[in-house]
């Protein structure tokens, strides 16, 4: 009996053991877990931590990075989902064809310009944003160049009479109680100390420590003392008290990370930052009060002795820049310092194309609403190159057509880019033939013609080799790289050429061949309409292609069709996307990511007004 019992004693026992190993275990994780949770929720990136028009912007498109999410689209009865101009999905009926509604309809553009059909009875209201909305009830009703009814929803419309969404005299008014909190946050921490902080020496900035600091764009004072706090509460550590009876900062340091260091002086690679600065006069500034306040205080005088034992059994070269790896520099750096980083303008590298282009010339609009962001504009021969400089990181963002990642990861499956990417505007895939061709649509070209498909390494010649990777039917094609002029002249006195070129509408190619066919009457503009790249997606799941219809009238003489009148003419698009660097906006929070959304929220209308040929303002 009583060996049965002190059997169940010692179970009993053994078990309250593992129960307390457990529990002391999972405190220690969940103090390893604060501590690991510090740089994402202060320094990094988080989701939540954006405004919602960053997310709204970025959120549509995946590129790997912080934002997006694969975009599923649902198909009719018959097998496809038709895009209309505007990107609103339209449905067929169970017959693939849809019912005309005996409405009177009136013509409208859409916020990209082109005509589409709503209903005479809609209403448009104005959001608080200063756009106006239109009820998604409504439906219209368009015939595409294929004879066939094809129905879409119609999209909230713009009203560009705005530059702003965001009002200025609330936006000013935010700015200046902002600021009056980081003052007084800034005043109330320094009046613990005894003594007033000690200025850094001027060559501080060119330390290690403070270029790896990120700048936090409009952060104030607060915000610094927030984070650091954070940072000290997630690995249980308190400022002690005679801490306070010195200064707030020495040199470029901020004092509570010498008193955490000391704290923690049997951590070898604490201990190393005391080493590795040694000669730093900072440190020394701070090592000589603590030598004075040691004087009194047995304790802090064991510590200091500890930590000058551990440097002393250190040896080899020192490294001024060095912190202990779960130190980020926005702690180890004084308020002030963090300051005046904050005050430096984050530097955006972005590729464009030529220096005419639609790309530089959106790059050019941002530029003017994002003031507080130092934007380089790089000149390049478009989306393959654009792509690789981001790959390598020589860039930060890229203007990248949409079918570019798709054939870019088909000739290198081993690059793979984590980015943030937004759609900027469409770009039309526009096919001028010879009337006496023959060619009605894309599908009709055979080998019996050629087909000028622009300049060597053009957004042209691209969009066709994501063509031929769609379908190989078209590696069959003879083609031909040629300038846009040049294949114009040979398409208009050769029956049996063609040619394509990617660009906005009314670029002022087309207009000088919308000239030439009123002069000879021998070019017209056929669809672009293989429905097999409806589907087509990249590596992300982001749509490549969309189906647009370029509205009667856009070019009078190009569209004119048999007897009278003009076509409508469906083709597909891509779209220009901005990509940016998941790293690069990792490495300013979202602060700055999120003033360059609103630079490039206030820059789209604008440039889909250029692209029409409308007045920027």
């Amino acid at each position: 009996m009583f060996t049965r019992n002190k059997i169940i004693i010692i179970i009993l026992l053994l078990a309250m053991a593992v129960l307390a190993s457990g529990f002391a275990d999972s405190a220690e994780a969940r103090r390893s877990s604060r501590s690991r949770s510090y740089s994402s929720r202060s320094y990094s990136s988080s989701h939540s931590s954006y405004s919602k028009s960053s997310k709204s912007l970025w959120g549509k498109r995946s590129g790997g990075g912080i934002f997006g999410s694969s975009q599923s689209k649902a198909k009719s009865s018959s097998g496809y989902s038709k895009k209309s101009y505007s990107g609103t999905s339209s449905q067929k009926n169970s017959a693939g064809y849809s019912k005309k509604s005996p409405a009177k309809t009136t013509s409208q553009k859409s916020s990209s310009g082109y005509s589409k059909k709503s209903y005479s009875g809609t209403s448009s209201q104005k959001s608080s944003a200063g756009y106006g909305k239109k009820s998604p009830a409504n439906t219209a009703t368009q015939k595409s160049s294929s004879g066939y009814s094809k129905s879409s929803k119609n999209r909230n419309t713009q009203n560009f009479n705005r530059r702003s969404s965001f009002d200025t005299g609330i936006s000013k008014s935010n700015n200046k109680r902002t600021s009056k909190s980081s003052l007084a946050a800034y005043k109330a921490q320094n009046s613990k100390f005894s003594k007033p902080a000690s200025k850094p020496s001027n060559n501080y900035k060119k330390s290690k420590i403070y270029q790896e600091a990120r700048p936090r764009s409009k952060a104030g004072y607060d915000d610094y003392y927030e984070n650091r706090n954070h940072y000290y509460i997630n690995h249980d550590w308190r400022a002690p008290n005679w801490a306070y009876y010195s200064r707030p900062s020495f040199g470029m340091w901020d004092a509570m990370f010498w008193w955490m260091i000391l704290d923690n002086y049997n951590r070898r690679d604490y201990a190393y930052s005391a080493y590795h600065h040694a000669n730093d006069p900072g440190y020394q500034e701070w090592h000589r009060e603590a030598e004075s306040l040691a004087r009194d205080n047995a304790e802090l005088r064991a510590e200091l002795n500890g930590l000058d034992r551990e440097v002393a059994g250190f040896s080899g070269p020192r490294d001024p820049g060095y912190l202990p790896d779960d130190v980020p520099a926005e702690v180890a750096l004084s308020a002030d310092v963090i300051a005046a980083k904050n005050k430096e303008k984050p530097v955006l590298r972005w590729a464009t194309a030529s220096k005419l282009g639609n790309y530089q010339a959106f790059a050019d609009i941002v530029k003017e609403f994002v003031p507080n962001i130092d934007i380089k504009t790089v000149n390049t021969a478009g989306s393959m190159e654009n792509l690789r400089l981001l790959l390598t990181g020589a860039v930060d963002a890229a203007m990248v057509q949409s079918d570019a990642f798709d054939i870019y990861l088909k000739q290198f499956p081993n690059k793979r880019l984590f980015s943030e990417q937004a759609e900027i505007f469409p770009e039309v895939v526009q096919m001028i033939v010879n009337r006496k061709s023959g060619i009605d649509s894309v599908k009709d070209i055979d080998s019996d013609n050629i087909l000028y498909i622009g300049p060597k390494n053009s957004g042209t010649s691209l969009t066709w080799k994501g063509f031929c990777y769609q379908d190989e039917k078209y590696s069959r094609i003879k083609t031909e790289n040629l300038s846009y002029a040049e294949a114009l002249k040979r398409v208009n006195s050769n029956p049996n050429a063609a040619m394509i070129f990617v660009a906005s509408l009314n670029s002022e190619l087309i207009k000088s061949a919308d000239a030439l066919a009123a002069r000879s009457d021998n070019l017209k503009l056929v669809p672009v309409d293989d429905w097999d790249f409806n589907d087509a997606k990249d590596s992300n799941g982001n749509t490549i292609y969309h189906f647009v219809d370029i509205p009667e009238g856009t070019y009078p003489n190009l569209q004119r069709g048999m007897l009278w009148g003009t076509n409508k003419v469906e083709t597909l698009a891509v779209k220009a996307i901005l990509v940016v660097r998941s790293e690069w906006v990792h490495k300013y929070g979202a602060p700055v990511m999120d003033t360059l959304s609103f630079g490039i929220i206030q820059a789209k209308p604008m440039m889909l007004r250029r692209i029409n040929g409308q007045n920027l303002r």
